[in-house]
């Protein structure tokens, strides 16, 4: 290695010696494998876990809305809006079934399932009056709403093992919240 300085900087020449292309080679891999590839597993990571937030959303609000079903439609002619609960949870665990594609104890199926594990369902409530209202989450209710709380397991596409270990957990649990307003006038 040769130093020359020049208006005020230093410049820095590396003759080539033995090892030194060795060297450079190591510490590249070095680089690439323990800094570079672990930033782009966890930035793709993040990615797959909002995606399949996202697949886990939707699903609770097309369950949701198929849970419509479960109104009362005598009364919704009186204009009150009333559930026959019991359908209500029926007809939601069913489509979320379907489109988590879960097996009917909510344990995935084997191919094609978001989740890795035993979906929960935490809560279902329907909330037909007393506007405004918040919910156990805090969102504020101003029209009939059904809410759903749903706990599902995932795991790391990338790197599963070491990411699992850093937070000494065996799954990811996803908890997704979700308000899907009825379609009613009032």
């Amino acid at each position: 290695m040769i130093e020359h300085r020049v208006k005020g900087k230093l410049l820095i020449n590396f003759k080539k010696e033995d090892g030194s292309s060795l060297t450079a080679v190591i510490l590249l891999v070095i680089f690439v494998v323990y800094v570079f590839l672990p930033m782009f597993a966890a930035v793709i990571e993040k990615q797959i876990f909002s995606v399949r937030a996202s697949d886990i959303r939707d699903s609770m609000e097309i369950s949701c809305i198929a849970a419509y079903n479960s109104l009362n439609t005598g009364d919704l002619s009186k204009i009150a809006v009333t559930f026959d609960d019991d359908r209500l949870h029926q007809v939601f665990t069913e489509y979320l079934v379907k489109n988590l594609r879960l097996n009917n104890d909510l344990t995935p199926k084997a191919t094609g399932s978001v989740a890795q594990g035993q979906v929960q369902i935490s809560s279902i409530q329907e909330y037909i009056s007393g506007f405004p209202l918040t919910c156990p989450d805090g969102n504020v209710l101003n029209r009939p709403t059904i809410h759903v709380k749903i706990i599902v397991p995932i795991e790391p596409t990338l790197y599963k093992y070491t990411i699992l270990d850093l937070l000494g957990v065996d799954k990811i649990y996803c908890n997704v919240h979700l308000d899907v307003e009825l379609p009613v006038n009032q």
